[in-house]
């Protein structure tokens, strides 16, 4: 999924663009607002419909996405040569790269998340939270007493039988 990320189907996010109110090439913004599931390319276009999950998909503090937005960014270099000879790269010449890069990275970002929701939890190597419970057992939203244990999940017999030994396990008041 990662490595054919260049592959992937483009996500279907929506394209909004309005009128440019001045002359010359819309001056770009590159961020967003993960609530309002909105990605701000410049001060035309916009791209809506971004799944929750496809920013909960992070590599180190930030999210996929928003890597990206960040490595298209149009950035000053500091030293006067380097500005004055090598400084050609506009946002505007890549945009609509960048827009089909953000839908591909979109769909393995929700994939992936999808993916790792409907794998177990282990920790210590025992069976600590199965599928979607994963997310709300990490928000403290479901005890581990409360999870539905799948009996047809080979593990399922053995971790009924770990969480029931007062020993091991001390149930939250």
């Amino acid at each position: 999924l990662h490595i054919g990320f260049e592959s992937a189907e483009l996500f279907p996010l929506e394209r909004r663009d309005a009128p440019l109110r001045r002359d010359g090439p819309p001056k770009p913004i590159l961020r967003a607002d993960k609530q309002k599931g909105l990605i701000f390319l410049d001060e035309q276009t916009t791209l809506a419909g971004v799944p929750d999950d496809a920013w909960r998909y992070v590599l180190g503090s930030r999210s996929a996405l928003e890597w990206v937005l960040d490595q298209y960014k149009e950035k000053k270099p500091k030293d006067p040569t380097i500005l004055e000879k090598f400084n050609t790269y506009r946002f505007a010449n890549h945009k609509e790269r960048v827009i089909d890069l953000l839908k591909r990275v979109c769909t393995v970002s929700d994939k992936t998340m999808e993916i790792v929701d409907s794998m177990a939890y282990w920790d210590d190597d025992i069976l600590v939270v199965s599928g979607g419970d994963r997310q709300s057992f990490h928000e403290g939203k479901v005890r581990l007493e409360d999870l539905y244990l799948d009996p047809d999940d080979e593990d399922a017999e053995w971790l009924a039988e770990w969480l029931a030994m007062p020993d091991i396990y001390e149930q939250e008041s």
